[in-house]
Order: structure tokens, then C-alpha cells, then sequence
């Protein structure tokens, strides 16, 4: 298969699937693993911290499990508290996965290992 079109299915797999995949393809096994680890990392992390913060304030404010109004304003009121936390990891993220798309385009294919 031709350098440019290896490029473009690795692109496509960094890009869209999931980060680091495209490393992977291209046998960068290391840096493939390691991206990945760290794309779970800042896509689980504020995931578990919002759902937690949640949990503990439908306990704590709910006096009708069944109330749509009262588990929005609860929900509003958690992910308010919890902007920061999904804003940096988001920055955090984005700059994994741009990373992941420049070191594709700058991959050269050689003998030797990375």
C-alpha cells in the first residue's frame, strides 16, 4: 500500500475513531498506547467527577424522585459546579488529539523502530 494512502487511513482512524489508533496503524506502538491512555484519562475523569457530584446532590435535594423540573435544576446546578473541570480537560483533549493528527502528518516511514 502507498505512503499517502497508509497517511490517510491513519489519519481517518486518529481523526474520527479514537486517538492514537492512527499511531497504532502506523505501528507506533508506544506513542499509540500512550495517547490513548491519556484521551481515556480526560474523557473519564470529568465523566466520573460530574456523575458523583450529581449523585450526591440528588440525594441531599430531592424530596420527589419522580420531579423532571427539580432533577434539571439539580443537574444544571452540578454541571455548573463542574465547568471548570469539563473545560480543562476538554482543552486538554483537544490539544491530545492535535498532537496525535501533526505527529501523523509529519510521520516519515523508516527501517528502524520509533
Amino acid at each position: 500500500m502507498g505512503k499517502g494512502k497508509t497517511k490517510l487511513i491513519a489519519l481517518l482512524l486518529s481523526g474520527l475513531i479514537f486517538p492514537g489508533s492512527g499511531q497504532l496503524y502506523l505501528k507506533k506502538k508506544l506513542k499509540g498506547v500512550l495517547i490513548m491512555i491519556c484521551s481515556s484519562i480526560f474523557v473519564a475523569y470529568p465523566l466520573i467527577k460530574f456523575l458523583i457530584a450529581l449523585n450526591s446532590a440528588i440525594r441531599n435535594n430531592i424530596t420527589d424522585p419522580l420531579s423532571i423540573y427539580q432533577n434539571m435544576v439539580t443537574m444544571d446546578a452540578v454541571y455548573s459546579s463542574q465547568k471548570g473541570t469539563i473545560y480543562i480537560s476538554s482543552l486538554f483533549l483537544l490539544g491530545i488529539w492535535l498532537f496525535g493528527i501533526i505527529d501523523i502528518l509529519l510521520y516519515k516511514k523508516t527501517g528502524g523502530a520509533e
